[in-house]
């Protein structure tokens, strides 16, 4: 599975289970920084499992996740465990899921 998005691509992954960032709904990718009109991998996990009525503790991506899909992953209520392996450049998102109690850390290879 290759993510679409041109900017900068993203996986999420809750066991075998795996969704990448790209466009939603048929749309392209801008390309543009901020706003390149992509879905977060984590967003699209989180729903994926959703509407499975699936759920998983631990969450793995390839980037630590932003404000947004922090507070998705704090709000869900079953996800556990957040590991990721390339920092933000905004440290926000890992500090929300920290705060709200959930283990959080950069996996080292």
């Amino acid at each position: 599975m290759t993510s679409k998005c041109r900017r900068r691509p993203v996986a999420a992954r809750f066991g075998p289970k795996i969704a990448v960032n790209g466009p939603a709904n048929g749309s392209t990718c801008s390309g543009y920084v901020g706003n390149c009109g992509c879905m977060h991998a984590e967003a699209k996990l989180i729903m994926e499992m959703l509407k499975e009525g699936r759920e998983h503790p631990h969450l793995e991506v390839t980037l630590a996740p932003c404000v947004q899909c922090a507070h998705l992953i704090v709000a869900v209520g079953w996800i556990k465990r957040v590991t990721y392996t390339h920092d933000y450049r905004d440290k926000q998102g890992v500090r929300i899921i920290r705060n709200a109690g959930l283990e959080v850390e950069k996996w080292r290879s």
